[in-house]
């Protein structure tokens, strides 16, 4: 449902309420804890989606390896994007950028 109203409806209060009930439900859950980041992104809580980003990849380091740097470049923190998007680089499992 997170995903339904963040990239369908465009409601991001409801996507992140959506979000924060799948964690409550699953600590654990990765995927949750990725469109979390991008919601708190696009509502400029940089800081709220880069230690999101950093949950989910600790959780599943292969699942999103852009994740945490995409959150880290919105957040305007450059070098340790970079850095995120090397190591991203050096996985052979990593999704594309966009």
């Amino acid at each position: 449902m997170a995903a339904f109203y963040f990239f369908n409806a465009w409601d991001w209060h409801k996507a992140e309420a959506e979000s924060q009930r799948a964690i409550e439900l699953n600590p654990n859950n990765a995927e949750a804890r990725h469109i979390l980041s991008h919601i708190l992104s696009v509502m400029n809580r940089d800081d709220e989606a880069v230690q999101e980003a950093k949950q989910s990849d600790e959780i599943d380091p292969s699942g999103r390896p852009t994740l945490l740097g995409l959150a880290l470049l919105q957040a305007r923190q450059y070098d340790a994007a970079i850095g995120e998007f090397e190591r991203a680089r050096r996985n052979p499992a990593a999704e594309p950028l966009y």
